[in-house]
Formats: C-alpha cells, sequence, structure tokens
C-alpha cells in the first residue's frame, strides 16, 4: 500500500478487504446524489423512508444512533 494521504486514499485496497469479509464489493468510487432503495428495522428505523438521497444518508445513520454533528 502506498503513502495514504487525504488526498489519495486506497480505495481499492479498502474494497478488497471489504468484500473478504462481507461479500460485499464497491461498484465504483464515485457517488451521486440520486435516490436509493433503503429498508431498515431497530432503534432509528422511522426516520427513513423507502428512498432516500444518497448523499442523506450518512446523516441519517448519525442521528439514529443519537450522534450529533453539524
Amino acid at each position: 500500500m502506498d503513502c495514504i494521504t487525504p488526498y489519495k486514499l486506497p480505495f481499492a485496497d479498502f474494497a478488497d478487504i471489504q468484500r473478504k469479509y462481507t461479500a460485499i464489493g464497491w461498484a465504483g468510487t464515485g457517488h451521486s446524489g440520486d435516490h436509493v432503495e433503503v429498508a431498515a428495522y431497530g432503534a432509528g428505523a422511522e426516520l427513513l423512508k423507502p428512498f432516500v438521497r444518497n448523499t442523506d444518508l450518512h446523516y441519517l445513520m448519525l442521528e439514529a444512533a443519537g450522534v450529533r454533528h453539524g
């Protein structure tokens, strides 16, 4: 692995590690603000609608976990 800086993160390496342990991989490293389908249960599930903007998921998860953000 090369030197990690905020401008050069080893996303491909992270994806390989994640895929090895979870059977989940990354399709790409680009993101859009498009809506994604979400299903949830447990604490905070009521915060999610069936379709949520991809860019809002992070903040909804923080809110559900009771983590302050700002």
